[in-house]
Parts: structure tokens; C-alpha cells; sequence
């Protein structure tokens, strides 16, 4: 896997985010995702918006994926949202969700972000990797959470 731990950063995740629809959720992640540049949040929750019409980024068991390309960030970023109440997502197995990795890039960055969505879908697939970010109280506790589930998940390659 991708070194995806140092993507995730302490001032890109919130938890226990009060939303209850579908724009809202990608708006709080653009925000985040998109940092000080209001033009680069703007283009990522353009993009994530695109990419939710073409279909739902909800992959079943209480979570999604959100992503966006975009050429107004420098490099990849991740931001983790834990909303409040699990939400109508249009995931694949009807169920509501209440877990959101969102990861945007660069359009010029294809590899290291398709790897990055593959890395994030692996990580996630079980329970066991899913209930601590439900469970957990603060953000440095999520971060630690997704440096530790990346260090003792075995590569899907190996």
C-alpha cells in the first residue's frame, strides 16, 4: 500500500458532524479537503458532487469513499468525517452511512490516487477495521486509529 498515513492529518477530520443529507456531508469533507483556498474547495465539491451523480461512493456497511480530482490542490489529501447520525447515501447495499474517507488530488497525480481509493476500499472491507472509527472520542484517536490499521493490515499484493 500507498503511504497513505501521512495523508491523514489532525485538521482534516471531524467527528460527530450534525448532517442529514448527502450535499451537506460532501460540502463538510470539500471544506476540508480544500483547505484555505476557496476556489480549490469549491472545485472539490464540484467534483465530488459529479462523481456522487455518476454513482454513489457508499460502499456498503455504513460507509463511503467521496473522491475528486481536481488540478487546484498540490498533492493528495484525505479527510475522515464520523457524522452523527448515519445518513441516506444511495450505498450499494441500501444501508445508511455514517463513516466518510474522502481522498482528492491532483488530475495529474492518476496513479498514486487510484491506488490510494484501492488502499482505503482494502483497508475498510472488514468490521473489525470499521467499529474503533465508530467508536472512537477524539481526533488524534482516529488518526492514530489509521496509522495502526495501516500498519497491521498485510498488503493485498502480498
Amino acid at each position: 500500500m500507498i503511504a497513505l498515513a501521512d495523508y491523514l492529518v489532525p485538521e482534516r477530520v471531524r467527528l460527530d458532524v450534525d448532517v442529514s443529507r448527502r450535499r451537506e456531508a460532501l460540502a463538510v469533507l470539500a471544506e476540508l479537503l480544500g483547505g484555505q483556498d476557496k476556489a480549490a474547495r469549491e472545485q472539490v465539491l464540484d467534483d465530488l458532487i459529479r462523481r456522487e451523480q455518476m454513482g454513489s461512493t457508499g460502499v456498503g456497511n455504513g460507509i463511503a469513499f467521496p473522491h475528486a480530482r481536481v488540478d487546484a490542490l498540490p498533492n493528495l489529501r484525505l479527510a475522515f468525517v464520523r457524522t452523527e447520525e448515519p445518513l441516506e447515501f444511495a450505498a450499494l447495499d441500501g444501508r445508511e452511512v455514517d463513516l466518510f474517507f474522502a481522498l482528492a488530488g491532483p488530475t495529474q497525480s492518476r496513479r498514486e490516487y487510484l491506488s490510494a481509493l484501492g488502499s482505503l476500499s482494502y483497508l475498510f472491507r472488514n468490521d473489525g477495521s470499521r467499529r474503533p472509527f465508530r467508536e472512537a472520542t477524539d481526533v488524534a484517536g482516529v488518526v492514530d486509529l489509521f496509522r495502526q490499521l495501516l500498519e497491521k493490515t498485510p498488503r493485498p499484493d502480498a
